[in-house]
């Protein structure tokens, strides 16, 4: 009887305290974004995005004194992963025409290579192509060919620094042939907000077409 009257206690006691229900899987924060692969470069510039304003200095040749420019740039993650940036350097009062400039970077799994893709109004349609390494503190370093002053092709490099406390860093030159890496140009990076994601590169300039002239034929000698 006693047993009979237990076992009736445990089975009341079990249907009062019904089973622990399964964890749920969390539900997507739909004003979140889809996530950014986590790779060298994503890993380099999270953190880093927003819109900034740039301080820095241009030197076209080691024998003519630095230039001191200011400018904005932009740089977010898209949906693909991939970083993008605007650069806009306006006009300014000592004779500089001013630039406005979109990059892409992004890290490619099959080469374990940070790539960029850059275009500037400088030179419409064209597109520079560079790839490099990531290094243990996340400085990106990256070179491509490009055409120089008188058309020349020329190495050039650019680096990204991170220093712990910023200011983010870039500088932009060439390789010479010894091996020399001759800054032409660097700034700071100092955040003023997000980033207004404006990435619309100009469409490649078109070559026109001429016209093939004809000549028309000679008259007829006289007989």
């Amino acid at each position: 009887m006693k047993k009979m009257v237990i076992v009736c206690l445990l089975t009341l006691a079990a249907l009062a305290c019904p089973a622990t229900p399964p964890p749920q899987e969390p539900v997507p924060d739909a004003t979140t974004g889809p996530a950014v692969p986590v790779n060298p470069v994503s890993a380099s510039f999270s953190g880093h995005e927003g819109a900034f304003a740039v301080a820095g200095e241009w030197q076209q040749s080691p024998d003519q004194p630095p230039t001191a420019f200011t400018a904005t740039l932009h740089q977010w993650f898209g949906d693909d992963g991939i970083l993008y940036e605007f650069y806009d350097q306006p006009a300014d009062e000592a004779g500089s025409p001013g630039m406005q400039g979109w990059g892409k970077i992004w890290y490619d799994d099959a080469t374990s290579q940070a790539k960029m893709s850059w275009m500037d109004s400088m030179a419409p349609g064209m597109a520079l192509e560079m790839s490099g390494t990531v290094a243990e503190d996340g400085t990106v370093t990256i070179e491509g060919v490009g055409p120089g002053p008188d058309e020349t092709p020329v190495n050039y490099r650019s680096v990204f620094t991170f220093p712990e406390g910023g200011p983010d860093m870039f500088q932009m030159g060439v390789v010479l042939p010894d091996g020399t890496f001759q800054v032409m140009m660097k700034y700071t990076m100092s955040r003023t907000g997000d980033a207004v994601e404006t990435w619309e590169p100009p469409a490649p300039a078109e070559t026109p077409v001429e016209t093939p002239v004809e000549t028309p034929p000679a008259p007829p000698t006289a007989q």
